[in-house]
């Protein structure tokens, strides 16, 4: 039996509460200088945990705030492959974030379905570290748990 990614379970999986836990704590990615990252593994409101689903947050240790770069993403382990499950991108408002069909500049979310779309709430910029995370969880359905700011 082969196992693939389906989007409409992972929407599904989304839209139950879950507990973020073994939160790692931000550290250097290793094939990457400037970047900083953290993980947990996602845990579902009976507190077993959801296979393969995991909470990575990476950000790039900005010099000034206007060159942020703030990746907050669910990924789902299928095998040997990791799939994006859902993703949220914050950098500065005036910066081309995604190539599409049309281009987006500024925060946007990339669903499981594979749509993109710009994130125009109040809060998620690179300088509300606190709002962006709240929201994220939020649209997310985790749980909130102490997320330390990294710089």
């Amino acid at each position: 039996m082969q196992m693939h990614f389906d989007a409409d379970k992972v929407a599904q999986l989304l839209q139950y509460k879950k507990t973020a836990k073994n939160w790692s704590g931000f550290h250097p990615k290793d094939n990457h200088r400037g970047l900083l990252v953290a993980t947990a593994i996602l845990f579902d409101d009976s507190g077993v945990a959801i296979p393969g689903m995991t909470l990575q947050i990476e950000l790039r240790i900005p010099t000034i705030v206007d060159d942020c770069l703030i990746i907050l993403s669910i990924f789902q382990r299928i095998g040997l492959r990791r799939h994006r499950a859902y993703q949220l991108e914050v950098c500065p408002q005036d910066k081309l974030s995604h190539n599409g069909i049309a281009a987006i500049y500024g925060p946007h979310e990339h669903m499981p379905n594979g749509e993109v779309h710009p994130v125009r709430e109040i809060g998620v910029d690179c300088g509300n570290w606190q709002g962006l995370v709240d929201w994220f969880l939020s649209r997310t359905n985790i749980d909130p748990f102490d997320l330390e700011q990294p710089c």
